[in-house]
């Protein structure tokens, strides 16, 4: 089966407000069919068949690659569907809970992928059992968050083509490790960075890739917990409900405050359960 990858997602202008806002429409990089309705499978694929200068794989067909998938998170999926395809042995960690949605790990397990199941504990805990027991497999570890200075550079370029058309920049921030790509590569007079980790982690991400005296950078932190899905708020564009709904309700609500023109970026979309696969 082809991988179905689309990088060239539109951008679609809404009103919101009264107002025109362009929406860069990344949830339509996967079909949610085969892939997660998310920006980063190009970025994903693209660590994986990335070589070093010297012409070495950054991750080895040679050994098992493992991955901590929380339940929030459509990583396992992507990692499956992508690294299986391209001919990896794919190991997604997963905490081991009753909350964790028995349909996210048989979508996983439909991509040829092994699920590892981990004791629920928090994230620090359980990536560090996963670690230890790729240490004891031999299995790699594939990036987490994809934190690499080639996932940074993707989105960097992949913002860089609109440095022309638009004034603010308003995204979500996760780790938030995307969030930081995406303002290397803008160049409008503001970044909006909407926060869905603690501000003082984004604080330490910005300054760890010397971002923390961009003045352009505004951190902003929204009332609502990470799974609360806000439901009553009407999105006019398929967006995920744990991280996109809170950048969205940040944006109507300050609105008012921010001049010129904007470019909403959305990274992901709703995952449809009810799609085969």
């Amino acid at each position: 089966m082809v991988l179905k990858i689309d990088e060239n997602t539109p951008v679609i202008s809404y009103e919101l407000e009264g107002r025109e806002i362009f929406v860069k429409r990344d949830d339509l990089m996967g079909d949610n069919i085969t892939l997660p309705p998310w920006g980063k499978l190009a970025a994903i694929k693209m660590l994986f068949e990335y070589e070093t200068p010297l012409g070495m794989p950054y991750i080895e067909k040679s050994r098992p690659v493992t991955y901590l998938c929380l339940r929030s998170s459509w990583s396992g999926w992507a990692l499956g569907e992508i690294g299986t395809k391209l001919g990896f042995d794919i190991r997604v960690g997963f905490p081991n809970s009753k909350n964790y949605p028995k349909e996210m790990l048989e979508r996983i397990e439909a991509t040829g992928a092994t699920l590892v199941p981990v004791k629920p504990n928090m994230l620090k805990v359980c990536l560090a059992i996963l670690k230890k027991k790729a240490r004891d497999e031999g299995w790699q570890e594939f990036p987490y968050a994809f934190e690499t200075p080639q996932y940074l550079k993707h989105f960097a370029n992949r913002i860089s083509e609109y440095n022309d058309t638009y004034d603010n920049l308003v995204c979500i921030g996760g780790t938030p490790c995307t969030a930081i790509g995406l303002s290397q590569g803008f160049k409008g007079k503001n970044i909006h960075m909407v926060l869905t980790c603690s501000e003082d982690s984004a604080k330490n991400q910005l300054k760890k890739y010397g971002l923390d005296k961009d003045k352009r950078i505004k951190l902003h932190t929204t009332p609502y917990d990470f799974y609360d899905e806000l439901e009553w708020l009407d999105i006019p564009f398929d967006a995920n409900r744990h991280w996109e709904s809170k950048s969205w309700w940040w944006l109507k609500e300050n609105l008012k405050d921010i001049e010129g023109s904007i470019l909403y970026w959305n990274l992901g979309g709703a995952i449809n359960y009810s799609n085969g696969f």
